[in-house]
C-alpha cells in the first residue's frame, strides 16, 4: 500500500487500530510505517510532529466519529430515546467489534501522553457523558439521574472491554450491552 493508493481517512482508520491495539506507549514508528506501508519519510511528510501529531490526529478522527456516529443520532429528538438508544449501543459494539477490541481513549492515556491528546481524549468522554446525559432526560430522568447513568454506561462500556480482553470472552461486553439498554 503506498502514499499515492493511501488517503488520510484510510490512514487514520490504520492508525486508530494500532493506537487501539498497541497503545501510544506500545506503538512504534516502525510499526506504524509497517501498517500503514509507508516508508517514515512519508509518515512524516503528513505528520511533520510524528507519533504525537498522529495520535491527536487519530483522537480528532475519532472525535468526529462520535460526533457523526453517537451524539447526531442519539440527540435527534424525531426518533423514540429507546430506538436512539439501541441504535447508539449497537453502533459502539460495531465499533469495538462485538467487544474483541480495546478503547483507544483507555490505550491512548496509557504512558507519557502528550497533553494535547489527553485533552481530546476528556473531550471525547466529556461529549460522551453529555449525549447520555441528554437521552436520559429525554427518557424522563431527572438531570442528575441522567448524570448517573450516563457515566454508568460510559463505566460500563469502558470496564467490559477491559474485562473482555482480561478474560479473552466478549460475552462480559455482549452482557454489558443487554444490560446498559435497561438503565435507562
Amino acid at each position: 500500500m503506498g502514499a499515492l493508493i493511501l488517503g488520510r481517512n484510510e490512514m487514520l482508520a490504520i492508525l486508530l487500530k494500532e493506537f487501539r491495539a498497541l497503545g501510544f506507549q506500545g506503538l512504534s514508528l516502525s510499526r506504524i510505517a509497517e501498517a500503514t506501508g509507508l516508508g517514515k519519510a512519508s509518515l512524516y511528510h503528513h505528520f511533520p510532529k510524528g507519533k504525537d501529531e498522529m495520535a491527536l490526529q487519530v483522537m480528532k478522527f475519532v472525535k468526529d466519529w462520535i460526533q457523526s456516529e453517537i451524539l447526531i443520532p442519539i440527540n435527534d429528538k424525531e426518533i423514540p430515546p429507546k430506538k436512539r438508544l439501541s441504535h447508539v449501543l449497537k453502533t459502539l459494539d460495531q465499533f469495538y467489534e462485538k467487544g474483541a477490541t480495546a478503547c483507544v481513549i483507555e490505550m491512548m492515556l496509557a504512558g507519557d501522553v502528550p497533553p494535547s491528546v489527553k485533552g481530546i481524549v476528556k473531550e471525547c468522554v466529556e461529549d460522551l457523558r453529555e449525549g447520555f446525559i441528554s437521552l436520559g432526560k429525554d427518557f424522563g430522568l431527572s438531570n442528575d439521574e441522567a448524570k448517573k447513568i450516563a457515566e454508568q454506561t460510559l463505566i460500563g462500556i469502558q470496564g467490559s472491554l477491559i474485562i473482555s480482553r482480561s478474560l479473552n470472552d466478549v460475552g462480559v461486553f455482549k452482557r454489558q450491552i443487554k444490560i446498559i439498554e435497561n438503565y435507562f
